[in-house]
């Protein structure tokens, strides 16, 4: 078998590119690492950003949901004096002066619809 006997020199060369190599790939990782990490400080802001749109819509809701139960509350009012008012028509259409006026009133619609009165 035969012995393969490198100089110092060559072994020094050797050993210097493969340093020279590894020094590459370190810069080559070092940079990809830095692009990573400007893309997760963007993404941290977007998220952010995010957040914020969230935390505004969030208020937004609360707000209407606010005016919403003001409107409820609105139109059950609505409705107890639409109740009321048709009370009082009810009892007005039932009442013994409605119920006396009643042929006073037709002679006036007929008296309007001939034209005698306006």
């Amino acid at each position: 078998m035969q012995q393969i006997t490198i100089s110092p020199q060559e072994m020094i060369a050797s050993m210097s590119q493969t340093v020279a190599d590894r020094d590459q790939t370190i810069k080559i990782l070092t940079d990809q690492m830095r692009d990573i990490d400007t893309a997760i400080a963007e993404c941290d802001g977007q998220i952010a950003s995010g957040e914020q749109a969230v935390a505004v819509s969030d208020a937004q809701i609360v707000n209407l949901n606010q005016v919403v139960a003001e409107r409820d509350n609105q139109i059950i009012s609505l409705v107890a004096s639409v109740a009321e008012r048709e009370g009082q028509f009810a009892a007005l259409y039932h009442s013994t002066s409605w119920r006396i006026t009643w042929p006073l009133r037709i002679i006036e619609h007929q008296l309007k619809r001939w034209g005698i009165v306006t």
